[in-house]
Parts: structure tokens; C-alpha cells; sequence
């Protein structure tokens, strides 16, 4: 039997414990577990006040995981000798080359860099500290530094020897900014420097003088404090000092003259730590232990880990002292023999030092610096293992694992079985080689390891132990793959049962289940690979139960079995879950279906569980599909998995607690589910597990809630009500935001914005269009775990849930005022709910300005009223047309007109647009017959009727002779009709003749094409009021000008532009949901020449007619809505001033329709 232990500090090593209530009997074991470091200390006095009484109360030390972030992690050295958290909460650290800035993810460095005067004065940090106003105060090995943590940059204070008011030495240690805004430097050797407030560079200095007793106790300065009547204590090499800031007036305590100090010496006061609700006492780390120190009397009381044999003793060294931040009763001590818990009430020393066997023991036992954040979290900066990160309140998880030096621990090998019986002993199963059982028994306080032995028929069978139970004559039952043992706990002696071999009893030695019958614990149910037995634990006699749907239960493998409140029995089968009523009949309940989301998620349960609160809910532990609350009245299943929060959809085991919050175990950590607010907290690594992955089995509830699981590394064990969460919201801060990918602004903090700050503001350009903002949350008690949302007022509706995501991008944001906000929760899931947030601004383009408006107002009013002069011109040039034309004369202009087409065909041919003459033939030939064919057909018909009207004329009928006239009149009116439409036809191809012959001039091609634009669309409008578009210019503002015939290049334009509005008023009236018809003109240079776009998202241009869409004649407008020779003209034009007109369209793409026509022209330079 193993009892507890009393140990030095030599001997302390990480704490590896349960951190349970001692009163209960069913802990007593847990001494052999234990290591209980309770360090008496030993008081001694030099000036000692009277012994104080220590009250009859006692606080647990508490196990702790240290977590190491090292070089490894992003330190640039090892050495951490200083650590503070800013009012941002950033984490500053100081080593050897450099001070370091870190936010639970990543580290940024800041050092001395060669040439630049505004870096630190030197990379190897000795002390940090935050000023009121945020800088940051940084001593070096080469002077002082007040550095801009925002911009990065440093303002350096170094020693003169020829300036008196200078800083005593260069290598300055220990700074601290009093209330009244002085800053106090200390020394090693220099004494004490004072920069007061308003005189930088100036400083004063206190130093020891052997002759003085009203100087500092020593040059050796390491430590200085401030207490709550603004009095300034100064630790030294050689006593305590009280410095009045006012007079300027010392007093030094622990000081004795002609005494030669050295380093462990009892006067060395390293740390200093005054408690802020009490004003009377103050306490010191001490080369020699703790004191105790009175404020008003100078009277101390000292505690030691150990007395001194021998001058020196490091047990007693202490070189750093902070409170607990939980606990006002408890300090924590930095030392050279690894960290030290000291409580107050107790007077007893805790001690952590580094184990090479325990990975989570702290990294090293020569400890600089100790601090704790905001967040609860307490950091130790170490020599050469950088700083550990430890959890002082915590009551964490406790473990038992197996230590191959004790043989009285738990037995080796993974744990694959877990039971606390009725008197409190805990049984845990490994398998290993060989497999054991280890008992640790609550009343003994003994460990036993059970095993089989092949020798001796009373011991147990071979193979694993799985299940246990427990019947009314105390009988304790176990079985494995290999049969069932009871065992007798007294004697250690074993019974075997084993079935006989057969088809019938083929797999019921492979016992999965033990379960006593509720009612009769004299009867155990018992489930295997073969099927369900009824177990007469008196009798030793098996029944066996019949499974639905077959009656030689072959393949019947039972994984789990539940009774549950209303009296039935649930059975965890291959085939399906199954219910055995009170009658004894069984049923296929529900089968796994992998198209019916309804149904359980796998035939194969772990285990199954029913809530105390929920009778007739049975929550099923599935294989690799999370759990499935199943409701046994209605069939129906709801399905938990990692979507909902589950580290895993491999759960093993399922344990209710006392608030019927469900703990499991799985294949990544342990999660608790509550299924009333279906929130999930999942445990890991991080948060003191042993290990991710938990076994079969493996599980077990104990009394007073006491929850085990079970791995390969051995047993977690906790009580759920003692697991406490961090209450402290984390701080959040916008670390950055860039575009593009790249920070806007240059400097250590791309944009240093403030957390809910209303003078924080971003405007950007409207084409600044991929914007990313990170942020993090400064809470260090599991940063990987903290989780945030966001949300672009303005922009977004709703908050979006990030995660565990550290950024947010916004990619196409419209012009106009927004506000990002940012909120974050700690891993224990409090929020904070302010968060931080900034005002972004997005301004619009230039042509959606008022000024712009204002303008596009004017011109529209211009348009208006050319448009309406250029109208009334056509319509006077038509009347006068129309007076001119003649009855008679209309054969000789067909004849002139059929002339000119001649020419103007011949004129084509010469351009080489048409790929031979008889495609131009034919075109002609087909436009030009049907008005010929109407003029010749009406002309005969006139002659026939003239020759009518003559002989009624003749006879004197003159009422028949006017009926004649006035069909002949008609006839008349219809060969004017289609003369016009054939001169229509020449005027079109007169002018494509007449492409290419103007003057050339250099021309402004941006202006000339929004003209045109605006004219074409102005145009259209004054002709169809129900026409409507919207169109948009992309002109480059450094198109050079071309030398081309602007009229032609503006004809080419306007009917590019025409075609462009005509398409998309086509694709509008078709009434297409969500479509919006819109032109752009665009312009570029691109390898010497310009290039000219005519944009739509019209119906697009099939591929037949692609390669026809240049000839004469063709169009896909309706009869009489075109001649068909605009985009022929505009052709040749191009073609004529050494360019090229070409297209791209897509008709066959719903959701990217459209035609995209390209000008092609050179840039002749002279």
C-alpha cells in the first residue's frame, strides 16, 4: 500500500492528480496517484513579528498542463525575461534578440535593425513596460527605449559620460511609470534613475551610500513597486527601500551595515508584490525565501521551501512573485527549481518542476518571470525553453496513467474497460502484454493488478476485460472477447464461465454487455457476438433470448442493450435496433436506411443512454455517425454529427451528469452536448486531456458525478460541476486590413484600428473592389478554440459566423457608408458582444458624382434641342420630296436608280468586301426585283386602264370614266410607293460607295464615340419614348488621337451603336426576369493601334449567321426595318482607313448573352 508523501523540493515534479473532494470515501485511492507536494515552510527572523495563526482552511493545489511555445513556434531565442499584455491585450515578451508581440497565433518581432536609427537600441530585451499612453517602455543592453507599438518605431535614452543628467548606465533592467507619470529605471551596480514627468532625457539618481542611511539598500536594483499612498519601494541586493517621490525622503529595511551580499543571500529582495486591498502588508521574493513584510511596523516573517545547510541554497531562491488570479490566498513564485505555489492560509509551498517523462510538466526548472493576463492565464518565461502557458485556477482534468518505475500504478498498456463499483473501487482493464486489470481499492487504499495465468484455473480468462456488473450476493462479474469470470473480491479468486462450442452457442463467448435486470439483480442480462442470454447468476444457468426475425440467431451480434424506464429492453443488433417488451416478445424497431434521413444512423450503437428528463428519448452512441436521439414512441431520429459540433462522428461512450448534459467520449477528445440548449463544448489536448482518441468501452459514471474515460496514454477522470469555465470575454482587435491581398499603409501595423472606435475610419475608391480585414481575439486560455462573427453594416442583413476564421473579405462592395464590426467568445463560449469595429466608406465613380448629374442634366437638355431642330429638317426635306416626285417621271428614276446600283456594285467589287460578283448579283438582284416587279405589274395595269377610261370617255359615260381614273390613280400611288422604297435602296449603296474618300484629321476617338453614343441613344428615345436602356462609357484617358475621316468613323459608330440599342430593345421586350438592357463603349491601346468596343447583352448573333453578317443586303431585322448595307458600310469604311471590324457574340449562354463588335485602327504618326 502506497500513502501519501510529504516531499523537499528536489523531489517536486508535475502534478499528476485528481483534484476531487477528500471527504468522499470513494477518492481514497487517489492517494496512490498522488503526488501531494506540500512543502512546509519553516519560519525564521531576522526582525520577525509574532507568529501568525493560520486558520483551519485549506485550498487544493490544483494539477497543471503547461503548454510551451519555444523557437519552434515563432521565438527568435529562448531566454524570456520579461512579459506584459498591453491595454489592446497583446502579449509583449523580451529575450535575447528581440522583443516579441504575440496574439495566440502568431509572434511579431521587433529588434534592432543595422542603420536605422528607429529601432530599438539593441535586440536583447531585459524589462517591458506599457506607459499610460500606450508606448511602450523597453530597457536593453543599449539603452532606453519608448517605443510606438503602432508604428513600430523607438526613441532611444543612452548613457553620456560627459552629461550628468543622462541614464546612469546603458544596460538598464527593471522600468516602472509611477502614478504622477515618472518614470523609474533600475540598475545592476547604477542605482536607481527617475525621468520625471514633462523632463525626457533628464534623469536623477538614487544611489547607495555606505555613509547614508537615508540612501537606497544597494546599487543592485531589482525591483521597484509603488504602493496606495504613492510611496515608490525599491527592491535591492541588499534590503528593501522606501522612497517618498515628494521629499525625495528613503528608509531601508532588511539592511545590514558592513554585510557583503551575495546571490541567494537573505537580503536579496528580487520581487516585490503589494496587494491591492490590503494597505499594511507587502510581500517579497528573497534569495531566501518568502517574506511577509509589514509595512507599518518593518517587522517580516520569512517561509522556506527548506533551512540552509549550506550558504546558497536555491530551494529558497526565488526571483519572481505574482497573486493568483483567482485566489487572493495564493501567490505564485518564480525560481531557479521551477515553479512554486505558495498559500497563504496553509503556509505550504506547491511545487511544479520540469519531468522529462511528463511532456506537459513545465519546460524548464530555471524560471525568470512570472505573469498572469486578463484572460486568467499564467505565463512563465523560462531560460533557453522560452515561456510556458499554464491555467493557475483551473480544476482540470485528473489522470491516472501508468508509470513504469511503480509497480503500484496503473497496470501498462491501452485502456479498453472501465467500472467503479458499489464500494467506491475503481477497476480499469489495459491491454497490453499481458492484458491486466487493476483494482485501486477506495477502502484499502491498495492496488492490485488481476491477470490471467495459464497455470491456475482461478484466475481470469485470457484476452481483454470489457464489462463489468455487479449482482444482489455481490458477486462481481466481467466479461471479455474470451467468456465471463466472477471474481471474489476478497479472496482475488476467480470462476470461469464458459459456453459449450456449437452453431447454437457459436459467438457467446465474445461478451460485449453486462447488464443486471432492472427489478432483479440476481439475473444479468448478457450480449455477445452470438446473440442474448438471460444469466440466473445463482444458478450459473444461461436461457437464451430469441432475436426477431430468426430463429438460430446466427450473425446476431449484440453491441449494447438498455433498459429503459417504461420497462422494456433495447438491443443493439447487426440487423437493426430491436425492443424486447415486458411480455418478452422482440422486434425489429429501426433499421439503419441510408436514403431515410428519419431513421438511426448505423445498425451498429456503441452504447445507448436515456436522460433522466426524457423518458421514451434514447440517445444512441452510432458507429462513425455521431449520436442519433432516437424517440422510442414515435420511431422518429434526429441526428448530432460534427455539422452540430461534435469534434468526431466516431463516439464510443455516453455519460449523463447531474444536470443531464451528455459527456462523450470520441475519436478527437471529449464533447458535452446539452440537448436543451444543443450547445457543445468540446475538450482537447489543449484544455488537459491525455489523449484525442478514447476506446471502446472505456467509459464509466462513479459517484457524486464522477465521469472516467479512458485512452491509450490511461484514465481521465473529472467531475463535471468542478470543471470550471473562463468567465473573462476576450479582447478583440482589427490587426490589419488590406487590398488586394496587401496592407494599405506601411508600418509595423498595417492600420492600427481601436476597438469600438468612432473616429476610425477607411474610405476607399469604388474600384478598390477585394478587401480583407483580420481581426483576433486576445483571450490565451485556448486561442485555436475562440470563435468569432462579423457583419458589414449596411451591407450584410445578418451576422456570419466565422468560426474559428481569422478574417473577413468583401469583394464588388457598392459605393456608400458602412461599418465592419467584429465580436469574438472564448473558448467557453462567452461573447464579447462590443467587439470592435471601424467605419468604412466606399466612394462612388466620377460619372455617379452630382456634379456628373448635373452635367448628364445639361447635355440631355442640349440633345433634346438639336434633336428637334435636326427633326423638323428631315420632315421639311420629305415635304419637298414629295412635290417633286411626278407620276410620269417615276419609270425614268427607277431606270437612273437601276443604273447607279450598277455602279455602286462595281464599286463593292473593287473593295474586295464581296468574296465574288455573283454573291453581289444575287444580293442586288433579290433587294431591287420586288419593288421593279410592283412598278411594271401596276404600270401595265394603268395602260389597260387608260385605254378603259378612253372608251367610256368615248361613249360619254363619264361617271364610269371617273371610276377608272381613280383606280388609276391608286395604281399610281403604289408605283411611288415601292419607287421610293428602291431609292431607299440606292441612297444606301451611294453612300457605301462612298466610303473612305473624305479628309483625314487626327481625332479625338473618345470624344467622337460618346458623342455618338449619346446621340444614337437621344435619337432613339425622341423616336420611341417607350425605349429605354442603360449604357456606360470605359474610355482610357491616354487613347493618343488617329487620323481618320471622323464623319466616317462617326457613321461606322452610330450604326454600331444603333445596331447595339436595337438588340437589347429586342431582349427587353421579351420580358426576361431580372434582365436590365445595357450598351458599353469601351476603348484601349493595345500594340500601337486603338481599339474601339461596341458592348451589348442583347440576344447575341447565332454562329449561321456570323460569317454573313458583313455582306450587303443581309439583316436579320424584319421586311422594310433595314436595307441591310449599314454593317457592309461601316466595313468598308474601317477597312478603308487600314483597320479592322470584328465581333464576338454568345446566343446559346442564358445567363451571358450578348454581342461585342471591335474598331481595329492604326496610329499613324504623321
Amino acid at each position: 500500500m502506497i500513502r501519501k508523501k510529504q516531499l523537499t523540493l528536489s523531489d517536486m515534479g508535475q502534478m499528476d492528480n485528481f483534484n476531487s473532494l477528500a471527504s468522499f470515501n470513494y477518492l481514497l485511492f487517489t492517494s496512490v496517484l498522488i503526488f501531494n507536494i506540500l512543502i512546509l515552510s519553516a519560519p525564521c527572523s531576522a526582525q520577525v513579528e509574532n507568529e501568525l495563526k493560520v486558520p483551519i482552511l485549506s485550498s487544493e493545489a490544483p494539477v497543471l498542463r503547461f503548454e510551451k511555445l519555444g523557437v519552434e513556434d515563432g521565438l527568435t531565442q529562448g531566454d524570456v525575461s520579461s512579459i506584459i499584455q498591453d491595454k489592446r491585450g497583446f502579449i509583449w515578451m523580451g529575450t535575447q534578440t528581440g522583443l516579441h508581440r504575440y496574439d495566440g497565433h502568431e509572434f511579431k518581432v521587433f529588434t534592432s535593425r543595422p542603420f536605422d536609427s528607429t529601432s530599438l537600441s539593441s535586440g536583447r530585451i531585459n524589462s517591458v513596460y506599457e506607459a499610460q499612453n500606450g508606448d511602450l517602455w523597453v530597457t536593453t543592453d543599449g539603452g532606453l527605449n519608448r517605443l510606438n507599438p503602432t508604428t513600430g518605431k523607438a526613441v532611444h535614452f543612452k548613457n553620456d559620460p560627459a552629461d550628468s543628467t543622462s541614464i546612469s548606465t546603458n544596460d538598464a533592467r527593471k522600468v516602472f511609470e509611477s502614478s504622477n507619470g515618472d518614470l523609474w529605471v533600475c540598475t545592476q551596480g547604477f542605482g536607481l534613475n527617475r525621468m520625471r514627468k514633462g523632463e525626457d532625457g533628464i534623469f536623477s539618481k538614487y544611489l547607495h551610500d555606505p555613509e547614508n542611511a537615508a540612501s537606497i539598500g544597494g546599487n543592485f536594483v531589482l525591483d521597484i513597486s509603488e504602493d496606495h499612498d504613492g510611496n515608490i519601494w525599491v527592491g535591492t541586493g541588499h534590503g528593501l527601500s522606501r522612497i517618498d517621490p515628494e521629499s525625495d525622503s528613503i528608509v531601508t529595511y532588511m539592511h545590514f551595515k558592513g554585510h557583503t551580499t551575495f546571490a541567494g543571500d537573505s537580503v536579496n529582495v528580487n520581487a516585490l508584490h503589494i496587494p491591492s486591498d490590503n494597505k499594511k502588508i507587502m510581500w517579497l521574493a528573497t534569495g531566501y525565501g518568502l517574506v511577509r513584510f509589514n509595512r507599518e511596523t518593518g517587522k517580516y516573517l520569512r517561509f522556506l521551501i527548506e533551512a540552509n545547510e549550506r550558504v546558497g541554497n536555491s530551494k529558497n531562491l526565488f526571483r519572481g512573485i505574482t497573486p493568483d488570479p483567482n485566489d487572493p490566498n495564493v501567490l505564485w513564485l518564480a525560481s531557479t527549481e521551477g515553479i512554486a505555489r505558495f498559500d497563504m492560509r496553509t503556509q505550504q509551498f506547491t511545487g511544479y518542476r520540469h519531468d522529462p517523462k511528463d511532456k506537459n510538466s513545465v519546460s524548464s526548472n530555471f524560471v525568470f518571470t512570472l505573469f498572469v493576463d486578463r484572460s486568467g492565464m499564467m505565463w512563465a518565461g523560462t531560460t533557453i525553453q522560452g515561456v510556458n502557458k499554464f491555467n493557475p485556477g483551473a480544476v482540470n482534468f485528473n489522470h491516472i496513467k501508468s508509470d513504469p518505475d511503480n509497480p503500484s500504478s496503473l497496470a501498462p498498456g491501452f485502456v479498453w474497460g472501465i467500472h467503479e463499483d458499489k464500494e467506491g473501487s475503481l477497476w480499469v482493464a489495459t491491454v497490453g502484454n499481458p492484458n491486466y486489470l487493476t483494482q485501486f481499492d477506495a477502502q484499502s487504499e491498495e492496488i492490485t493488478r488481476h491477470q490471467h495465468d495459464p497455470n491456475n484455473s482461478n484466475t481470469l480468462l485470457p484476452a481483454r476485460f470489457n464489462v463489468f456488473a455487479e449482482d444482489d450476493q455481490g458477486g462481481f462479474w466481467i466479461g471479455g472477447p474470451s467468456g465471463l469470470n466472477l471474481l471474489d473480491r476478497t479472496t482475488g479468486k476467480v470462476k470461469r464461465f464458459l459456453r459449450e462450442t456449437g452453431n447454437n452457442n457459436r459467438g457467446r463467448n465474445n461478451i460485449r454487455v453486462l447488464e443486471p435486470v432492472a427489478g432483479d439483480s440476481s439475473k444479468l442480462w448478457v450480449g455477445s457476438a452470438g446473440g442474448l442470454d438471460l444469466l440466473d447468476t445463482r444458478t450459473g444457468d444461461f436461457t437464451n433470448i430469441l432475436l426477431a426475425g430468426d430463429s438460430t440467431q446466427q450473425d446476431r451480434n449484440v453491441w449494447c442493450i438498455l433498459q429503459d424506464s417504461q420497462g422494456s429492453l433495447w438491443i443493439s443488433t447487426s440487423l437493426g435496433l430491436m425492443k424486447r417488451n415486458s411480455s418478452g416478445e422482440v422486434s425489429l424497431n429501426s433499421v439503419h436506411n441510408p436514403k431515410d434521413t428519419t431513421t438511426i444512423s448505423s445498425n451498429r450503437m456503441f452504447y445507448m443512454l436515456e436522460r433522466s428528463k426524457e423518458p421514451g428519448i434514447l440517445w444512441l452512441a452510432s458507429y462513425q455517425a455521431g449520436v442519433d436521439r432516437f424517440d422510442t414512441r414515435t420511431g422518429l431520429v434526429t441526428h448530432i454529427t460534427k455539422e452540430d459540433g461534435l469534434p468526431d462522428n466516431l463516439v464510443y461512450g455516453i455519460l449523463e451528469d447531474e444536470q443531464g448534459t451528455l459527456w462523450m467520449s470520441t475519436n478527437n477528445g471529449i464533447s458535452n452536448y446539452d440537448p436543451d440548449t444543443k450547445q457543445v463544448r468540446n475538450y482537447s489536448l489543449s484544455d488537459g486531456l491525455l489523449a484525442l482518441e478514447y476506446n471502446m468501452y472505456a467509459f464509466a459514471k462513479g459517484k457524486n458525478d464522477r465521469m472516467y474515460f479512458g485512452n491509450a496514454e490511461g484514465v481521465t477522470a473529472f467531475t463535471p460541476a468542478l470543471l470550471r469555465k473562463n468567465a473573462i470575454p476576450p479582447q478583440v482587435v482589427i490587426t490589419d486590413v488590406k487590398l488586394f491581398n496587401k496592407s494599405i499603409t506601411a508600418g509595423v501595423d498595417a492600420l492600427y484600428l481601436r476597438s469600438s472606435s468612432p473616429e476610425d475610419k477607411l474610405t476607399l475608391e469604388y474600384d478598390q473592389n477585394e478587401l480583407t480585414i483580420d481581426y483576433v481575439a486576445l483571450h490565451f486560455g485556448n486561442p485555436e478554440k475562440n470563435r468569432y462573427a462579423y457583419k458589414l453594416e449596411g451591407f450584410d442583413e445578418n451576422w456570419i459566423d466565422a468560426g474559428t476564421k481569422r478574417s473577413a473579405t468583401y469583394t464588388n462592395l457598392p459605393p456608400g457608408n458602412f461599418t465592419f464590426k467584429v465580436r469574438a467568445a472564448n473558448a467557453d463560449g462567452l461573447w464579447n458582444e462590443e467587439g470592435a469595429s471601424f467605419l468604412l466608406t466606399v466612394l462612388p465613380p466620377w460619372y455617379r458624382t452630382w456634379w456628373a448629374y448635373s452635367s448628364f442634366g445639361l447635355l440631355f437638355i442640349a440633345g433634346i434641342f438639336v434633336l428637334g431642330q435636326i427633326q423638323r429638317t428631315r420632315l421639311l426635306q420629305k415635304e419637298r420630296e414629295r412635290t417633286q416626285e411626278r407620276e410620269l417621271a417615276q419609270a425614268r428614276e427607277i431606270e437612273k436608280a437601276y443604273n447607279q446600283l450598277k455602279s455602286t456594285q462595281a464599286q463593292l467589287i473593287q473593295s474586295e468586301k464581296m468574296a465574288s460578283l455573283g454573291e453581289l448579283t444575287a444580293g442586288i438582284a433579290h433587294e431591287i426585283q420586288n419593288p421593279l416587279n410592283f412598278v411594271n405589274n401596276f404600270s401595265e395595269v394603268s395602260g389597260e386602264l387608260v385605254d378603259e377610261m378612253n372608251e367610256e370617255l368615248d361613249k360619254g359615260d363619264i361617271e364610269e370614266a371617273k371610276i377608272i381614273g381613280k383606280d388609276l390613280k391608286e395604281n399610281l400611288s403604289k408605283i411611288n410607293h415601292h419607287g421610293k422604297r428602291a431609292g431607299a435602296i440606292v441612297r444606301g449603296m451611294l453612300e457605301h460607295s462612298r466610303a473612305g474618300k473624305g479628309e483625314k484629321v487626327q481625332t479625338d476617338i473618345n470624344a467622337l464615340a460618346d458623342e455618338y453614343l449619346r446621340l444614337s441613344y437621344h435619337g432613339l428615345r425622341a423616336k420611341d419614348k417607350s425605349f429605354s436602356a442603360d449604357f456606360a462609357t470605359d474610355l482610357d484617358p491616354n487613347l493618343p488621337k488617329v487620323k481618320v475621316v471622323a464623319s466616317d468613323i462617326g457613321r461606322v459608330l452610330l450604326n454600331l451603336i444603333n445596331n447595339a440599342f436595337y438588340a437589347v430593345n429586342e431582349r427587353s421586350k421579351k420580358g426576361e426576369e431580372g434582365y436590365y438592357p445595357k450598351v458599353l463603349i469601351s476603348s484601349r491601346q493595345e500594340n500601337g493601334k486603338v481599339v474601339v468596343s461596341v458592348q451589348d447583352n442583347g440576344p447575341g448573333i447565332p454562329d449561321s449567321n456570323k460569317d454573313k453578317i458583313f455582306q450587303p443586303f443581309f439583316t436579320t431585322k424584319p421586311t422594310g426595318s433595314g436595307t441591310g448595307l449599314g454593317l457592309s458600310l461601316s466595313y468598308d469604311i474601317v477597312k478603308a482607313h487600314g483597320g479592322e471590324l470584328s465581333l464576338e457574340s454568345k446566343s446559346d449562354n442564358e445567363n451571358n448573352k450578348g454581342t461585342t463588335f471591335y474598331i481595329t485602327l492604326p496610329i499613324l504618326k504623321n
